[in-house]
């Protein structure tokens, strides 16, 4: 029974530990690494209930729908609508994220690929990863994950004689740069769904360690690999390609991390792709094969728009839409109790959380989705 709640976590775990957790030691690099950690820590446990909240929403509901079927039938069609916008669009630039960053690894992975045919060979790639089912996915990231960190804790053994070279401070003039790259790097909803069939098909109960284990890991996993990260690269600002520059003084940590960081970001395509396919066909009832089609044609050509652009489009996806889904799900889950009993089942767990703290949730992510819509429009 917990192998398969630690293999379940994997697959919460590998949809987390994808692009943008590449991306952090850039950031955490320009705003200091305490106020980085900071983030990273109180995120970490933000999206531990998040995670949990949601999961209690669907074992909670007798009917079979997505995030979006969800807002409609406990928020209401206006809300409804409204969810399967930002979801289509927020899944959407995720994937155009992974395509980017995973055509960017395979570059460093074979360096002699003619220009651009590194994008078309991980849009291969993860077009035929797509139709895969769940358990191909999490055997997969359980392998990958597994080396991975193994690399990560490599790189931070080499890095130690270099602590004089971290930053720990620096000055307050980009303080909320963070916040929406590291909210997106933490958060990993689409495939609570996913861990929820994977127990099911084993015929064992959900329970909230799952997700506790799955998003607090995460946050450990970034924190040691930002820190390790930072420190191999001696004081100067990490690419987001981090695994690239190393390759000239490193060859094995650089090559090696660029593979098993290239398979991370696979997999992850795998899994938001599913979901996005499901999302499609459950939410906006389009056919099996026109789901498809749309899933396999946006993070291509989305890629050749968006290259170089990743870091804001992370912050966006993070800050808006990831915020908007967070509160969308904090309000599913207190109306779900509230309804207990008129649409479905008896849950497999039921979260102990006082309202005091709902509350400061909703306004927490509430004035982060206001500054960044500010942000952007401005």
């Amino acid at each position: 029974m917990y192998k398969h709640y630690f293999i379940a976590s994997t697959l919460l775990l590998g949809t987390i530990i994808g692009a943008g957790i590449f991306t952090l030691p850039q950031v955490f690099f320009r705003t200091g690494l305490i106020l980085g950690f900071f983030y990273l820590l109180v995120f970490g446990v933000l999206t531990a209930y998040v995670h949990m909240m949601y999961a209690e929403v669907i074992v909670r509901t007798k009917e079979d729908h997505e995030l979006a079927g969800y807002t409609e039938l406990y928020l209401g069609k206006t809300l409804g609508r409204i969810i399967k916008i930002t979801q289509v669009l927020g899944n959407a630039g995720t994937l155009v994220a992974y395509q980017i960053l995973g055509a960017e690894f395979l570059r460093l992975i074979i360096p002699i690929l003619p220009q651009y045919s590194e994008t078309v060979l991980f849009w291969i790639l993860g077009s035929v990863g797509v139709v895969f089912g769940v358990g191909v996915i999490a055997k997969g990231e359980l392998l990958t994950n597994g080396f991975m960190f193994l690399i990560v804790i490599a790189m931070l053994v080499m890095g130690l004689p270099y602590l004089t070279t971290l930053t720990w401070h620096r000055g307050v003039t980009e303080p909320l740069l963070p916040y929406g790259v590291v909210l997106y790097a933490l958060m990993g909803q689409q495939a609570v769904k996913e861990v929820i069939l994977y127990l099911r098909k084993k015929k064992i109960p959900v329970r909230p360690i799952t997700f506790v284990f799955a998003s607090l890991f995460s946050v450990l996993f970034c924190a040691i690999f930002v820190f390790a990260t930072l420190l191999l690269y001696r004081g100067a600002e990490p690419s987001l390609n981090v695994f690239g520059p190393l390759v000239s003084y490193l060859p094995i940590i650089g090559l090696l991390g660029g593979l098993l960081g290239f398979a991370n970001i696979l997999d992850s395509f795998w899994t938001i792709g599913t979901y996005f396919k499901e999302v499609l066909t459950s939410d906006l009832k389009l056919h099996n094969i026109i789901a498809i089609f749309f899933v396999l044609i946006i993070p291509l050509f989305g890629s050749m728009f968006l290259r170089g652009k990743l870091l804001w489009l992370l912050g966006i996806l993070g800050g808006v839409f990831v915020g908007f889904e967070i509160l969308i799900i904090l309000f599913l889950w207190r109306r779900a109790r509230e309804l207990a009993g008129e649409n479905g089942r008896t849950p497999d767990f039921s979260l102990s959380f006082p309202s005091v703290f709902f509350w400061i949730f909703v306004l927490f992510f509430g004035i982060g989705l206001l500054y960044k819509l500010i942000h952007i429009i401005g």
